[in-house]
């Protein structure tokens, strides 16, 4: 019997014969250039995500912890009892046993490989222990139904008139749930991914190189290679320039497409590994487009991830608001606190949204508005600082936030004639 089901087992794999021909034309992208059997290999096993299996305790103990909310979240206590019901009606019968063995075997595998695999978004990971949860639950459910049947001693008329009441229910139960749920699931109105690297990239100065430390560089991607928008800009991912010159320098080369002259960021024009790896590479790139006059843009805490990259940065650069993100500046030739103010109200708008799947996006704009507003307060711009102030606290309860807006309050009731009443400047400083 499994001989026959080794057919179905290849066939979906067949699939991967696509990811050479999609490399043909030079693609904007081709994550991995699964072109040559080495990185076809690389890329189809995984390789670059190996580092993400974690051996931790702490991180297996946590995520476990977190599934089991999750799955009680998906069912509820009241239909769990269910669960046993089902796998020992299904252990009871000697031919349905070996099916009941194959699924748990399936679930204590899926979720045994997604406790090790240390990602923010593990919760996707455990849909088939979910599947597999919802079968048992079903076969559960007959074999309590038919329990009490027994109990009663109905007869075939009866227990057909009962069966097509419970499939009413059956069928009828989804669609109750659906309809209370589906103003909290339905995103088909969510634009705030897109809203955010669009405002982005309206923030970015002319050829400027946005460099986030997150998953933001895909919808950037999307703005540009699919939208065609802000086809000037560059956006690059911290996280993956440290790995740029492995897995046949997919990366490097897709960057120098971008960006020629990524070629020249050290005078010998080669680089190692290691200086990819260390951040060391990222820095003489930046310190080359910011001698260049080319605006480096980074967002969403590039240097949050690694500690020794945020000293490099910071040694050489200042880093101050800019739209969402911040700007690079040498240290000493910084514009001032005006300036900068003036620019970014050309940039800045309140925003707000509670979707608690993208609460990283809304922090952005919580962050950018509080930058903001220390920046304005700085300069004197007390108007400014407290719409930033308050825009900030529309999305988060900030400590800082609320004791700056206390401070521009007071100072704009002492002082409100030598609050700067000039007209504000719309064009983005390039």
């Amino acid at each position: 019997m499994l001989c026959s089901l080794v057919g179905l087992f290849v066939l979906p794999l067949t699939l991967y014969a696509y990811l050479p021909l999609a490399g043909m034309g030079e693609p904007p992208v081709y994550w991995g250039a699964p072109g040559k059997w080495a990185t076809f290999w690389e890329h189809i096993t995984g390789k670059a995500y190996h580092g993400a299996l974690a051996s931790s305790a702490e991180v297996i103990f946590y995520n476990a912890r977190k599934y089991a909310g999750y799955f009680m979240s998906q069912y509820g206590w009241w239909f769990l009892w269910l669960l046993p019901v089902g796998m020992a009606s299904l252990w009871q019968n000697r031919e349905r046993r070996t099916l009941l063995l194959l699924l748990l075997y399936i679930a204590a595998v899926n979720i045994a490989y997604s406790v090790h695999y240390n990602i923010f978004d593990i919760y996707v990971y455990y849909l088939p222990s979910y599947l597999i949860t919802a079968a048992l639950l079903a076969v559960g459910a007959v074999k309590a139904m038919t329990w009490m049947w027994d109990r009663r001693g109905l007869d075939a008329p009866s227990r057909l008139h009962y069966a097509r009441l419970a499939a009413i229910v059956a069928l009828t139960y989804p669609i109750v749930q659906m309809s209370l749920h589906y103003a909290q699931t339905d995103k088909s109105r969510n634009f705030l991914e897109q809203d955010f690297s669009a405002n982005v990239l309206r923030s970015a100065p002319e050829n400027a190189l946005v460099i986030s430390g997150s998953n933001l560089v895909f919808s950037l991607w999307y703005q540009r290679f699919v939208l065609g928008e802000r086809e000037d800009v560059v956006p690059i991912n911290w996280s993956m320039t440290r790995g740029m010159f492995l897995y046949d320098a997919w990366y490097y080369r897709h960057l120098k497409r971008l960006y020629p002259d990524i070629k020249n960021t050290y005078a010998s024009g080669t680089a190692t590994i290691e200086q990819a790896a260390n951040g060391d590479f990222l820095i003489a790139m930046i310190k080359r487009a910011v001698q260049k006059d080319v605006a480096v843009i980074l967002v969403n805490d590039i240097g949050s991830r690694s500690v020794l990259f945020t000293e490099k940065l910071n040694r050489e650069f200042d880093r101050v608001p800019w739209g969402i993100g911040e700007r690079v500046y040498f240290k000493g030739r910084t514009p001032s606190a005006g300036e900068i103010v003036r620019a970014n109200e050309a940039l800045y708008t309140g925003w707000g949204h509670a979707d608690p799947m993208q609460q990283h996006i809304t922090l952005r704009y919580a962050d950018a508005g509080l930058a903001l507003g220390k920046m304005a307060e700085k300069a004197g711009r007390y108007q400014t600082a407290s719409e930033a102030y308050r825009s900030t606290l529309r999305l988060y309860r900030s400590d800082d936030a609320e004791a700056g807006l206390a401070r521009c309050s007071q100072a704009l009731s002492a002082a409100p004639r030598q609050v700067s009443q000039a007209p504000r400047n719309r064009s983005v400083q390039r």
